[in-house]
């Protein structure tokens, strides 16, 4: 019994055992299908991790491609938009070809969907529109924007898609630069600079007033924020009047170092933002020479005159023949204008030089005062006889400028005096003879030396004088002669007359009266100046012969015999008022007006010619026609730019070189406000430094003058009327004939008309010239692109033709500003091109 319940045990033992093996077997299998599932899900997450790094770095490589497409596409549009500009012989784009836009050709183009429009992309949106110019921002650029033509990147040749991109460019050239425009101290509340200060340098002195953007007629808002400004670098910044950074820099932020302390946000910045079109930020003129040939892509070096000594006049004259006028003279009136000294090159010339200017003689009455018997020198009885003469001249100072104003008195010497019956051979000649009723003519000789009442050098002073001659006792000198009969013949009392002889003139200045400062000569009439043509004056005891006067046509020409003339209808003379003479002061003698200009300091610009005096009187050299147009675009007298211009490159002779500037404006410009700020509230008075209370006097004296139009000017400077009329004569000129040189619009035939027209005298006319000389320039074409590329994955089918398979990958957008010189140049024959601003979008 007992071993049999041990078997069984036994057995229940060996079952027991068999139990717990089977069991242990189960948890391995569990433990070994559990690490089959973490190796599962390691392996899972290994292979979506390597997924998504796949993506990522799909996504990234297409993104870089993108990226690379758009930096190529830029420069596409940059090479495009400049060769059709080239092509279509555009120095800028005209109102036509404001907006340029991609197209593709052949195996580029995209033949499902071509254009944006056609693919549903809109680039004219979200963040874009800030950096467009508002006049684009229409719906019909949008519908030009939507013809913009996608262009096909392939591998090959018909191979692979890799991208595709496209392109808009819109045209911003001609528009006032805001990082420049009204610049100076003291302006940042008026709207253009003094009217006394007439020259503008640049676009910085003008005003910005007309431009539809301002928010207030004097854009007094915009210029008190612009002086706390640091610069505008996009058209985004000009518009939002911000750096991009989301704070009004009231926060302490680091942009806050670009606000004033006292701008608010709120106020506004004083533009209208949706109106932004003729501002822009940045302006760029390169000026490589004074005409263009567009064959050779070369510039013709301009000829260079020194501004501070006048060195170099005469060789920049001789380039033109038909400016009527002798280089030598032409080197004398330079040296003249910028000399600082008083006294001229010479008086044999008509110098421009400010000194008083013989401008009237005037010989009054030969009178005889006495007679009685006695013994001539001989020891023979005869009648000695005293008469009088006197010699009175008058100076003209019609220089109302006061830049320069003469303080120093110059000083005149009267002349000798002789009262012969032959001419003789120095002093006033007055050719007389004694005549008795019975004993006929006879000579008469002097008894001793006359006696003048002006024996020393008078002192002469230039003075304005409301801009007429002036005289005064002190220029006028007296002489007590005494005669004898030279026959030794005594004439009875009462029978003897004094006969003045005017076979020759009345009276004869054989030697010329000289005005002298120090021991210089300052002026100098001509010699032989005769009075009175023809037949005799009898003069008895108690009588005075008339008097007797001649005048000078243009005081600039008083050396000159022929230009002295007796007054018309008046032999007295026309002392201290304008001569008769002026009232013909037409035709030839163009209406340059009556006064007078001298820098007596370095020249401000070529245009200062028009101040030197022609080949006739009453004409100066005129900058307003065919010759002068020529004359400014190749005459230089920038010092900089002329060590610019000279220097050399290499073992060429050809000039390359390149002198650049900022401030300037394209007169090629389609912006007619943008043109018309330029000349707005100038000055165009024909004097610079003119006091405005002596011109208001002037006008009406002028006979050439038209007093109404003249008086608000002096206050008010060029009228709104006037500017926006001159501005579309410019670009009605420059759209037919566009300016190579920046002052070619002065040769529009209806600038000049309509100027004239207005009243102005010729000075007058020039001052549009000479006041605006730094403001223009001709190489600066600005444009603003917006870009988009998208990198393409091709569907397996059809591979190198787009359908419904081929997908987009990645897109980017962007925006440039690229300045571009219009004109070809130098060796490698190309347009100088550059970025200004790029970015790119983020929508």
């Amino acid at each position: 019994m007992k071993s049999k319940i041990q078997d069984v045990e036994m057995v229940g033992g060996v079952l027991a055992r068999g139990g717990k093996g089977r069991g242990e077997e189960g948890v391995a299998l569990i433990i070994v299908l559990g690490f089959l599932s973490i190796l599962l899900v390691l392996g899972m997450a290994f292979m979506v991790n390597a997924r998504t790094e796949r993506l990522v770095s799909d996504a990234s490589m297409e993104g870089i491609k993108t990226r690379q497409l758009l930096r190529s596409t830029l420069a596409a549009a940059q090479n495009e938009y400049s060769r059709w500009l080239w092509d279509k012989d555009l120095y800028i784009p005209d109102e036509d070809n404001e907006v340029f836009w991609s197209e593709a050709s052949g195996d580029q183009r995209c033949s499902s969907e071509p254009t944006l429009g056609d693919s549903g992309v809109e680039l004219l949106t979200g963040e874009a529109e800030e950096w467009v110019p508002a006049k684009y921002r229409t719906k019909a650029v949008t519908n030009e924007v939507a013809n913009a033509e996608w262009i096909m990147v392939r591998e090959s040749k018909n191979g692979r898609i890799l991208g595709r991109y496209a392109y808009v460019c819109f045209d911003t050239s001609g528009c006032l630069d805001a990082n420049f425009v009204a610049r100076d101290e003291g302006v940042a509340n008026e709207d253009g600079r003094d009217i006394t200060n007439r020259l503008r340098h640049s676009t910085r002195e003008v005003p910005m007033g007309l431009l539809p953007e301002v928010a207030d007629a004097d854009a007094k808002e915009f210029k008190s924020y612009r002086s706390g400004w640091k610069g505008f670098d996009s058209l985004q910044s000009l518009v939002k009047l911000t750096d991009g950074t989301p704070n009004d820099g009231q926060e302490g932020k680091n942009s806050s170092a670009r606000w004033q302390s006292e701008r608010k946000e709120e106020y506004g910045p004083g533009l209208v933002a949706e109106k932004v079109s003729e501002l822009n930020c940045y302006s760029l003129n390169a000026y490589r020479g004074g005409r263009y040939n567009k064959g050779q892509g070369k510039w013709t070096k301009p000829a260079y005159i020194d501004p501070e000594t006048g060195e170099g006049a005469t060789e920049a004259l001789s380039q033109f023949a038909n400016i009527k006028v002798d280089p030598v003279v032409f080197g004398k009136q330079m040296k003249d204008f910028v000399s600082d000294t008083r006294a001229p090159m010479g008086t044999d010339y008509p110098s421009v030089k400010n000194v008083p200017m013989f401008n009237e003689i005037v010989v009054k009455g030969l009178k005889v005062k006495s007679e009685e018997n006695g013994l001539n020198d001989s020891g023979n009885m005869t009648y000695k006889y005293t008469a009088t003469v006197t010699l009175k001249v008058e100076f003209w100072f019609p220089f109302p400028s006061a830049d320069d104003e003469v303080k120093e008195d110059f000083t005149f010497e009267f002349p000798s005096i002789s009262l012969q019956s032959k001419r003789a051979a120095a002093g006033l000649v007055l050719q007389i003879a004694l005549q008795s009723d019975s004993l006929g003519m006879q000579g008469v000789v002097m008894q001793g030396s006359p006696k003048q009442s002006k024996t020393t050098p008078a002192k002469v002073e230039a003075k304005w004088n409301g801009g007429t001659p002036y005289t005064s006792e002190d220029y006028e000198c007296e002489y007590e002669v005494e005669l004898a009969s030279a026959t030794g013949i005594a004439f009875t009392d009462g029978d003897m007359q004094l006969v003045w002889n005017m076979a020759r003139g009345a009276w004869t200045l054989e030697n010329p009266l000289v005005l002298k400062i120090g021991g210089s000569e300052a002026d100098k009439t001509a010699s032989g100046i005769v009075a009175g043509r023809g037949g005799t004056i009898t003069v008895r005891k108690g009588q005075e012969a008339p008097t007797y006067s001649m005048e000078v046509f243009d005081p600039r020409w008083n050396h000159v015999q022929d230009q002295w003339q007796a007054p018309e209808g008046e032999d007295k003379g026309t002392m201290g008022e304008l001569n008769s003479l002026l009232s013909n002061r037409d035709g030839d003698q163009v209406d340059d007006g009556l006064l007078m200009y001298c820098r007596n300091a370095p020249l401000e610009s070529p245009a200062d010619v028009g101040f030197f005096p022609g080949s006739k009187p009453w004409r100066t050299l005129d900058i307003m026609n065919e010759d002068g147009v020529q004359f400014l675009a190749l005459t230089c007298c920038d010092t900089n730019m002329a060590e610019q211009l000279n220097l050399t490159k290499g073992k060429t002779t050809v000039n390359t070189n390149v002198f650049y500037t900022n401030g300037t404006f394209n007169i090629n410009s389609r912006n007619t406000n943008a043109i018309a700020c330029i000349f707005f509230k100038m000055s165009p008075m024909g004097i610079p430094g003119a006091e405005v209370e002596r011109m208001k006097n002037w006008w009406g004296k002028d006979p050439k003058a038209n007093d109404a139009n003249h008086a608000a000017l002096v206050d008010d400077g060029v009228t709104e009327e006037d500017a926006r009329a001159l501005a579309k004569r410019i670009l009605d000129y420059t759209a037919q004939t566009p300016c190579e040189a920046p002052m070619d619009w002065v040769g529009a035939t209806a600038v000049r008309q309509y100027l004239k027209a207005q009243g102005f005298s010729k000075h007058e006319r020039e001052a549009f010239v000479r006041n605006t000389w730094g403001c223009f320039g001709v190489a600066d074409n600005l444009f603003t692109t917006l870009l988009i590329a998208q990198s393409v994955k091709e569907g397996p089918d059809n591979v190198g033709k787009w359908d419904s398979e081929d997908m987009v990958t990645g897109e980017r957008r962007g925006v440039a500003l690229v300045w571009r010189d219009p004109f070809k140049n130098g060796n490698n024959y190309h347009h100088e091109m550059m970025v200004r601003m790029f970015r790119f979008l983020n929508d």
